[in-house]
């Protein structure tokens, strides 16, 4: 099937070229060579397309049906949650404050007693969430390299919708639904596989950018919006959720499939590694004895883990777990602002505010913008523009949150957070970068790993993050910082890693 700005004989001729800087090159190959893909092109001015392709329009635009459904959502499910405990709470302990109606006052609805169960429900189904994300990360994607990526999507939208109804008509394990797909997690996934399979390395980066200023954006509008129309009625934000949702079934039915070769079924775990082979001789096979009791993980933990034998993907998988910075940091700068300058926790939303309000103009406007120009004017490869774009972010993340983590005044403060939000490009630029060190068939499982680390990730950093952030409290002034002052060390060293042997 051909459409147009999406042509198999193109993605055929980039694939093709870039196959030699897969796993079958020699890991002592420096990360940027001589001989990359991109000296194949003779003259970028003529084949650099400013428009994305029609597949990847497609992806963004199932993006952001996801991410407002997420975004829309949120506000109007926790306040139903919050009234179904209450009105059981009273109709248990003080049945006259439900009222002829039947209902409570939400201001009522704000004691201990309530909020705290409120709190420990979200709790338990944001941890089951996450838990279903993890388990179905490398399962989902293993299917996406068999069968199509859209009837993928599909199932995971499916799971989502059938949690919704869940929470909506019981409340209670909703979460139990998203091991039906993955649930939002997962979906972001598949989004990232999609985009890979449908870009050419030149636009492989933009594409990711702007898929990221599209969460950006639902970020944005969705929580205002539904806190304005919950105002009217709770069903308004749900139901605008739900259509958002379902929306996204016949953008899957009309746009064209993202996956070109498909793997062979049948093919098992060896033919697996000898695809992530060395072209010449061998490397000594990795004997990875880990074991979680379930057969079929335990079957596929060999051509995972074999997806590290190369030096640079050692070194850049850390460094997907800048991605997780950003939510736990603006999550944690809410209360660290004020704590530390008194801020009220609802002024604290000019926070949230400022950092994606830059973050959408990065994504959308500058980060593009350079990519294109560098590509067109300048002649530069887009492996030496992502892997300099990962290593400038890496530096200004570094500043940022030692600025943060010393800043004497709230202006000061303003101005460390604008800097700070500036360095969120490099998980893009590094998910472009990576996909370029492997054969086309082996992105899914790529993604999934990468997906599964950085949820491992989030997990581990916010806890930790936040209990740092306690015990600096106890200490003076100075320290109340000190959980940024800690990932600034962290990040010191990343820019300093060179992805080359030596």
């Amino acid at each position: 099937m051909k459409t147009p700005g999406f042509s198999h004989d193109r993605f055929a001729k980039v694939d093709e070229t870039g196959r030699g800087t897969s796993l079958g090159a020699d890991d002592r190959e420096p990360l940027i060579s001589g001989g990359s893909s991109d000296a194949a092109v003779p003259n970028p001015h003529k084949n650099h397309e400013l428009w994305l392709s029609q597949l990847a329009r497609y992806c963004l635009l199932i993006e952001f049906l996801t991410e407002f459904s997420n975004n829309v959502l949120t506000v109007p499910l926790v306040s139903l949650l919050e009234r179904v405990i209450c009105e059981n709470y009273y109709h248990e302990h003080d049945q006259i404050a439900l009222g002829s109606l039947r209902s409570v006052d939400e201001a009522l609805c704000k004691i201990p007693e309530i909020q705290g169960e409120l709190a420990k429900l979200r709790g338990w189904k944001a941890f089951f969430e996450t838990l279903s994300a993890i388990l179905l990360a490398i399962p989902v994607g293993r299917i996406a390299e068999k069968v199509s990526h859209r009837m993928v999507y599909a199932v995971i939208v499916v799971g989502i919708l059938a949690g919704l109804l869940w929470t909506i008509l019981i409340l209670w394990g909703s979460s139990v639904f998203y091991l039906l797909g993955g649930g939002y997690y997962a979906s972001e996934m598949m989004s990232s596989i999609m985009i890979a399979a449908g870009c050419s390395e030149r636009d492989r980066t933009r594409t990711f950018f702007y898929a990221y200023s599209c969460f950006i954006s639902t970020e944005l509008i969705g929580p205002p919006l539904a806190a304005w129309t919950s105002e009217k009625s709770l069903w308004i934000p749900i139901g605008m959720g739900t259509a958002s949702l379902l929306l996204c079934f016949p953008v899957l039915a009309i746009m064209p499939e993202s996956q070109i070769n498909h793997a062979n079924p049948c093919q098992d775990n060896d033919s697996d590694s000898e695809s992530l082979s060395y072209s010449s001789t061998p490397p000594p096979r990795i004997s990875c004895k880990m074991e979680i009791g379930i057969p079929w993980y335990d079957s596929q933990m060999p051509s995972i883990f074999a997806l590290f034998r190369q030096r640079n993907m050692l070194l850049a998988l850390p460094i997907f777990l800048v991605g997780v910075f950003r939510g736990v940091s603006i999550r944690l700068l809410i209360q660290y602002t004020s704590v530390t300058f008194g801020w009220k926790l609802s002024q604290t939303n000019a926070i949230i505010s400022e950092v994606a309000s830059i973050n959408l103009i990065l994504f959308f406007f500058i980060l593009p913008g350079l990519v294109l120009i560098l590509n067109c004017y300048f002649s530069l490869s887009p492996r030496v523009i992502d892997l300099g774009i990962v290593r400038c972010s890496l530096f200004i993340l570094f500043g940022g949150s030692i600025l943060i983590a010393f800043s004497p005044t709230t202006a000061l403060l303003l101005v460390s957070v604008a800097f700070y939000a500036t360095g969120f490009g490099a998980r893009a630029s590094l998910l472009s970068l990576v996909t370029t060190w492997f054969p086309e068939q082996l992105r899914a499982r790529l993604y999934s790993t990468i997906f599964l680390v950085e949820q491992l990730g989030m997990l581990v950093g916010e806890p930790l993050l936040q209990n740092l952030f306690a015990s600096a409290l106890k200490l003076s002034r100075f320290w109340h910082g000190l959980p940024f002052l800690c990932s600034g060390v962290s990040l010191s060293k990343a820019p300093l890693v060179h992805m080359t042997d030596g």
